[in-house]
């Protein structure tokens, strides 16, 4: 709701996610569903945030289940980026055709962070721990 206020307004956006469970923070997408959790539709817009501020303390305290989501999400975005590049095919972002190498690259060593510390983030998380592994999985994945 946020982000569509800001748009609306054209005001400065900031934010600032209290849990890793989606890339959703740092998009230029809204995506609205019904209170029961039907998907309704989607708003984009012609930037993403202006400041996305992450403190990990707090994203390492939320609910465990959230941070494994956000693997999941990060983890799905090398799948589609690796698909849409092996088939040279084109995403489409705001009605634009837009594919870059550099969006590939981020999403395969996001993918390389998940592997490395991926369950290491969990078990810390888990014990209460902002340990290197997690504040890696929170800064390049999730």
């Amino acid at each position: 709701m946020t982000k569509l206020v800001a748009n609306a307004l054209d005001l400065p956006l900031v934010i600032i996610p209290t849990s890793a469970a989606t890339d959703a923070p740092t998009s230029a997408l809204s995506v609205i569903y019904s209170p029961a959790g039907e998907h309704i539709n989607e708003m984009f817009y012609d930037k993403g945030p202006d400041l996305v501020i992450v403190d990990t303390e707090i994203i390492s305290s939320a609910p465990v289940r959230l941070l494994v989501a956000g693997m999941g999400d990060a983890l799905a975005t090398f799948f589609e980026a690796r698909a849409c590049k092996e088939s040279d095919s084109q995403n489409n972002i705001k009605g634009e055709f837009k594919r870059t190498l550099a969006s590939y690259a981020i999403a395969k060593e996001c993918y390389n962070v998940l592997l490395q510390d991926g369950l290491k983030a969990k078990l810390d998380a888990e014990a209460g721990i902002c340990s290197p592994s997690m504040e890696n999985i929170i800064a390049r994945a999730a």
